[in-house]
């Protein structure tokens, strides 16, 4: 009879190397250096992004064809809000800060205690990618050197699918069942393709996308890995989990499953 793997097996800590080790350093050290660059980025941008929403000249940025910021956005929103501009600056800059602190502190503290841990390595990653989309809103306005923007974006764009590799992962780093993790893998292989070629379009590299391959695709690739993850999650509650790892999923597969529901309720909601 196959033995099932322990617990321990779900976790794969860095060989005992010292090539593996510095590489690993070295994108420790690159990946701290690009978040505090980007929040030193944001931070000098918001006396910029201040004056222009308060004075009213916001250049138009687009994208694709899509207005993406305003004058007339941000006049817009400041009313729907009922909020006079200065308020409605202070109020995007609180909600970004809202958004963004929680990622990139916990981000900080993983990259500070990971060390060797590549699961560890991997969720700073996926965080601080989360927390630089909420960055973007400033940037729009203040409007730093097209390349950091441009970066900025990609990072939005294809910070997805870690994400969902991620989940998958959760909590130790376990690919068990295999084929269900080398299934996960094609799939957001898929879906960071699809997401660099809209990042592509976006920016008028490549044609926009007629058939909207971005939602044709990318919603039954998203709806699959969720439902993967938790099945994933459930097998190894069964099989595998230790009892502090059974703990740590509980909440975790409560909610994937809200997601999963979200993102079911998006499918079949009419999209204009």
């Amino acid at each position: 009879m196959t033995e099932l793997p322990s617990s321990s097996q779900t976790s794969n800590p860095l060989p005992d190397s010292k090539h593996p080790w510095r590489l690993l350093s070295a994108a420790r050290a690159l990946l701290a250096f690009a978040l505090v660059s980007l929040f030193v980025l944001w931070l000098v941008s918001l006396p910029e992004y201040f004056t222009r929403i308060t004075t009213l000249t916001v250049e138009t940025y687009s994208q694709a064809g899509r207005v993406i910021t305003s004058n007339e956005l941000v006049q817009a929103q400041a009313e729907a809000r009922g909020l006079s501009l200065a308020a409605y600056a202070l109020y995007e800059i609180a909600l970004t800060v809202l958004l963004m602190a929680p990622f990139w502190l916990v981000a900080g503290l993983i990259l500070w205690r990971a060390q060797g841990e590549w699961f560890g390595w991997l969720t700073a990653l996926v965080l601080a990618g989360l927390g630089a989309v909420n960055v973007q809103e400033v940037l729009y306005v203040a409007q730093p050197p097209g390349l950091v923007v441009m970066l900025v974006d990609l990072v939005s764009w294809v910070v997805w699918p870690p994400m969902f590799i991620w989940f998958f992962l959760f909590p130790g780093g376990g690919a068990i069942p295999r084929w269900a993790w080398r299934l996960v893998a094609v799939l957001q292989a898929i879906f960071l393709a699809l997401d660099v070629r809209g990042f592509l379009a976006a920016w008028g590299v490549l044609a926009p996308d007629p058939a909207n391959l971005q939602f044709v695709l990318g919603l039954p690739i998203a709806l699959t890995t969720v439902a993967l993850v938790l099945y994933a999650q459930a097998y190894r509650y069964r099989r595998v989990y230790s009892a502090v790892e059974k703990q740590q999923v509980k909440w975790f597969v409560f909610a994937m499953a809200l997601l999963l529901v979200e993102l079911v309720i998006f499918a079949v909601a009419p999209h204009g």
